[in-house]
């Protein structure tokens, strides 16, 4: 078995990080992959003269299944987290300007 690691970031507008998670890919003899969390390192245990298996290591990084299986649904959880913040920012902004032309309308109607 090997395991990859990849940190994932999702950052806003201003360059600030917003969400930061950390994923563990584990790639088995047989082509077949899992995702794992970081914890996975907690099961692992040490092994005395384990031949190290060269066709396992060769094997290209599998950034298409982590892509689809991992990084794309992280990506809408945030989305999902995020949508009533930016809803409730832009009611205020709309209320605002709302109350801004109201005035502006006023002061040029007593003008007129």
């Amino acid at each position: 078995m090997r395991v990859d690691f990849y940190r994932a970031r999702i950052v806003d507008g201003l360059g600030h990080i917003v969400h930061e998670r950390l994923f563990a890919v584990e790639l088995h003899g047989d082509a077949s992959m899992r995702l794992s969390g970081p914890t996975i390192l907690g099961k692992l245990q040490p092994t005395s003269d384990a031949e190290y298996p060269s066709e396992l290591a060769a094997q290209p990084e599998p950034s298409a299944w982590l892509h689809e299986n991992a990084l794309l649904p992280f990506l809408e959880e945030v989305r999902k987290e995020r949508v009533s913040e930016v809803d409730r920012i832009a009611a205020h902004i709309e209320m605002s300007l709302t109350e801004l032309i109201a005035k502006e309308d006023a002061s040029i109607g007593r003008r007129a």
